[in-house]
């Protein structure tokens, strides 16, 4: 658990200074046309999320839209959260279910609330992993 902590916070990073390179353009938006099967990261994007509060959390709803032709695994969404417009940091939560191509929406991703006003902005795709249905061949005798 804690080495997927630490990969999450370290892909965080390497997000930021990836979105600073590339001008702020999201990481993880494709078209159908456009599928990169080596990077299935790329042909997956956020295309609604929905917040709202509760027990001192800040709870996000976003529907990801797979265009791989396969599904994934950890997934992991970073948010942005502001305070009166100003983005006061990010951080990032691992999707604990398979996406299936097509759209899927999940609820129930929390973030602390950290400073009163707080509020969720926008949220990217940060990472995503294949999901290998077949496995190496076997010999069983």
């Amino acid at each position: 658990m804690a080495s997927v902590l630490i990969r999450a916070f370290v892909l965080l990073a390497l997000s930021t200074v990836a979105m600073s390179v590339t001008g702020g353009a999201p990481l993880g938006s494709a078209s159908a046309q456009e599928v990169n099967e080596d990077r299935p990261v790329e042909n997956i994007s956020i295309v609604d999320q929905k917040w709202s509060r509760g027990a001192g959390l800040l709870i996000a709803e976003v529907t990801l839209s797979n265009v791989n032709h396969f599904p994934v695994v950890h997934v992991i969404v970073a948010c942005d959260f502001v305070k009166r417009g100003t983005q006061i940091g990010s951080r990032g939560s691992l999707v604990p279910r398979i996406i299936s191509p097509g759209t899927t929406t999940v609820g129930g991703i929390e973030f602390g609330i950290l400073e009163r006003d707080m509020e969720g902005g926008p949220c990217r795709i940060l990472s995503a992993q294949r999901l290998w249905t077949d496995g190496p061949a076997t010999n069983s005798q």
